[in-house]
């Protein structure tokens, strides 16, 4: 082996020695290392060991889920039926059956909203929430969810949907009111808190009645008015 080859040979020696102490002294901890999630405060929880905004509600303690963004408002109330049980409705639309899918992401932001990676920003000043749109008048949607505590009262607990985090983990910037706090939330909101209650409902409704049928049509877009037909359902104004 020539002395160059042998200088080449020791260079790239060394360099393969200096990767694997990088890898196994700074690379392997980080890979290694879990998420430190911060200790509840001020009304905060814990589900599944992940920090939530306030303690998960029990769905049976349920009493509404009230949406308004910027394209609909709309409140999903929980009610009981005549044979003594309980099921989800929504208000003004009682006879329509919406779509569970996008109903159970709403419903699991609203029982136990889970912060992501615990990441929470304590103590912003009124700038601050302003800057992550997390105010009345900054925020692009607002959950309030009205539940029954242990002694049987109504609370409520209302969320603000503020701007988008283009962060590792996609998400949007959240604040609970009676705090100055600001936490990072699911994405997911997209596809729940900011639709339009016409994306919730299953575009399979009935045609009407005529004299030569009474059959089902697909609808691929509808808008929903207020208006009670045949005390049945609200007036539905088809687009096709």
């Amino acid at each position: 082996m020539t002395t160059k080859n042998k200088i080449v040979f020791i260079s790239l020696a060394v360099l393969l020695i200096a990767l694997i102490v990088v890898y196994f002294v700074v690379i392997a901890p980080l890979l290694n290392e879990e998420t430190e999630i911060p200790e509840p405060q001020d009304g905060e929880g814990l589900y599944n060991n992940k920090l939530t905004i306030f303690e998960p509600i029990d769905e049976s303690n349920l009493v509404s889920i009230h949406v308004k963004n910027q394209k609909d408002e709309y409140t999903f109330e929980r009610i009981k039926e005549k044979d003594g049980t309980y099921s989800i409705v929504i208000d003004g639309y009682e006879k329509l059956i919406y779509d569970e899918t996008y109903f159970a992401f709403l419903k699991s932001y609203s029982l136990a909203p889970i912060t992501v990676d615990g990441q929470v920003f304590r103590n912003c000043s009124a700038d601050k929430m302003k800057e992550y749109g997390v105010t009345a008048d900054t925020c692009q949607a607002t959950l309030e969810v009205k539940y029954k505590d242990s002694n049987g009262a109504v609370k409520t607990h209302t969320l603000r949907i503020g701007h988008a985090a283009f962060t590792a983990s996609p998400s949007y910037y959240v604040s609970i009111d009676g705090r100055n706090h600001v936490y990072r939330f699911s994405y997911g909101v997209e596809g729940s808190i900011l639709l339009p209650i016409s994306d919730y409902i299953s575009p399979i409704i009935n045609a009407g009645y005529s004299s030569s049928s009474e059959a089902l049509i697909d609808i691929r877009t509808f808008s929903i008015s207020k208006g009670k037909l045949t005390n049945f359902a609200p007036y539905i104004v088809v687009t096709n």
